[in-house]
C-alpha cells in the first residue's frame, strides 16, 4: 500500500497528522509481518489504546446528551455502539478497507473485508488519532462518524431485547442450549443482507435477515419468541 494514497484517504476523512509514521502504524496489521525482514511495528498497541478511547468518548457524550436515561440504559447503547459489528460497519463507511496494510496471505484471503480486521484498524485508527491530533479533535471525529448510530440506538433503545427475552424464558424452562448461526449473505458490499438461525440445541427455531450480523440475529430471536409465546 503506497503511503501517499493512505494520507490521501485520511485528508478524505478530514485527518491531517502531524506524524505520517502513527498513522501508517495504525494500519498495519500483524500478517504484514510474514512479508518483511525488519522489525515493523503493528497496529495492536494503537488499538488497545483506541478500545478505551472510543468507550470513554462514546461514554460521556451518551451521559451528557441524554441525562435522563438510567445507567442501564446508557450501558447497553454503549455496549452495541463499541461491539466489533458496529465497528466494522463504520470501517466500511468510510472504506477503511482498502487502506489497511496486510500480508500478502491475508490480503488474497479476503482480509479487507473481514469484520475482526476492520474493527480492529479502527479501534487503532481511533488510538492514533487521540496520540497524535489530542482528544479534542478525536472526540469531534468519534461523534461525526458515530452520529447515525447513536441516533439510531437512541430511538431503538431495546434493541437487545428480544435475544435477552428469549435467553430468560429458555433458561428458565431449562429446555435446552440457545445459539445463533449465520447461514448466507446475499448483496453487495454497501447493501449487504445476512441471514441467522437461531437453534435450541440442534433444532431451529426461529430465523431471519438483516442488514448486520446483529440485526439477523435479532430478527431471528423475535420470530423464535413468536412461535413460542403461546406456551408462555
Amino acid at each position: 500500500m503506497d503511503t501517499e494514497q493512505i494520507i490521501n484517504w485520511a485528508k478524505d476523512q478530514k485527518l491531517v497528522f502531524k506524524k505520517k509514521e502513527i498513522l501508517i502504524k495504525a494500519l498495519t496489521h500483524r500478517s504484514y509481518l510474514n512479508d518483511i525482514d525488519e522489525n515493523t511495528e503493528t497496529n495492536e498497541r494503537l488499538e488497545f489504546l483506541g478500545d478505551s478511547v472510543l468507550s470513554l468518548i462514546i461514554i460521556s457524550y451518551l451521559c451528557q446528551k441524554f441525562p435522563t436515561k438510567n445507567e442501564g440504559e446508557l450501558a447497553k447503547i454503549k455496549s452495541n455502539l463499541v461491539s466489533d459489528d458496529t465497528l466494522s460497519q463504520l470501517a466500511e463507511d468510510i472504506n477503511l478497507g482498502k487502506v489497511i496494510i496486510l500480508g500478502e496471505n491475508e490480503d488474497g484471503s479476503g482480509g479487507r473485508k473481514k469484520d475482526s480486521i476492520l474493527a480492529d484498524a479502527l479501534e487503532a485508527l481511533i488510538g492514533a488519532i487521540y496520540l497524535d491530533l489530542g482528544i479534542k479533535k478525536t472526540k469531534k471525529w468519534v461523534i461525526n462518524l458515530y452520529s447515525k448510530k447513536i441516533d439510531d440506538e437512541v430511538k431503538n433503545p431495546f434493541l437487545d431485547d428480544y435475544k435477552t427475552r428469549l435467553q430468560e424464558i429458555l433458561s428458565q424452562k431449562k429446555v435446552g442450549k440457545l445459539s445463533y448461526k449465520i447461514l448466507k449473505e446475499e448483496g453487495p458490499d454497501h447493501a449487504k443482507m445476512f441471514l441467522a438461525k437461531a437453534f435450541l440445541d440442534k433444532i431451529v427455531i426461529g430465523e431471519g435477515w438483516g442488514s448486520s450480523k446483529k440485526d439477523a440475529e435479532q430478527e431471528a430471536a423475535k420470530l423464535a419468541l413468536m412461535k413460542i409465546s403461546k406456551n408462555i
